[in-house]
């Protein structure tokens, strides 16, 4: 039987938390295909329909009912999933070689080698890390901006930027680079 999308919303306007999980299940498959005709990557796709879910519940006041519930959520995955390529281009543009000055070969080499693996361990957090890492040391976003464009509070922000760089540090060999520092 078909859900009553805008009871369903209301209820969960309301507190009502639970009143949103037939809005996930009858929605479930159409946001996990319409990200993963995006990103191509199962895996991917789900993390990012699940963050599409998070912050459709988060940005549920927001929804005016001018178009379908399933349409304005839609949207919401769609963008999540694009943001999520673009993480993913910026990524593959990272320089293979760094100016290594004074390095001699064998340093240049291994400076080189860091940087390759800090790109693949980037790549291999989870989305929502590596979206706010790719956020805040590539496109040189705020922590204001940062949680403008993801609808969270700033201190969400910092938080998550802090795990992104112990699971970084972890992955890494636990070492403090220069890489992980704050900007100046």
């Amino acid at each position: 039987m078909p859900i009553d999308e805008f009871t369903a919303i209301k209820k969960v306007l309301g507190g009502d938390k639970q009143a949103f999980g037939p809005l996930v299940e009858a929605n479930s498959r159409l946001v996990f295909t319409a990200v993963l005709r995006i990103v191509r990557d199962e895996g991917a796709a789900e993390d990012i329909a699940q963050d599409a879910f998070l912050q459709a519940y988060r940005s549920l006041a927001s929804f005016r009912g001018e178009a379908a519930f399933s349409t304005w959520l839609a949207r919401i995955a769609v963008n999540k999933a694009l943001d999520y390529c673009r993480v993913q281009a910026r990524l593959a543009e990272l320089p293979a070689d760094l100016p290594a000055f004074g390095l001699g070969p064998e340093g240049s080499i291994l400076a080189k080698e860091e940087v390759w693996q800090l790109r693949d361990q980037v790549r291999a957090l989870p989305p929502l890390y590596r979206r706010t890492i790719s956020q805040f040391y590539y496109r040189e976003l705020s922590y204001q901006e940062i949680a403008l464009a993801e609808g969270v509070s700033v201190k969400t922000v910092e938080s998550r930027l802090y795990r992104a760089k112990e699971m970084l540090r972890k992955s890494i060999g636990g070492g403090e680079g220069n890489v992980l520092a704050p900007r100046p």
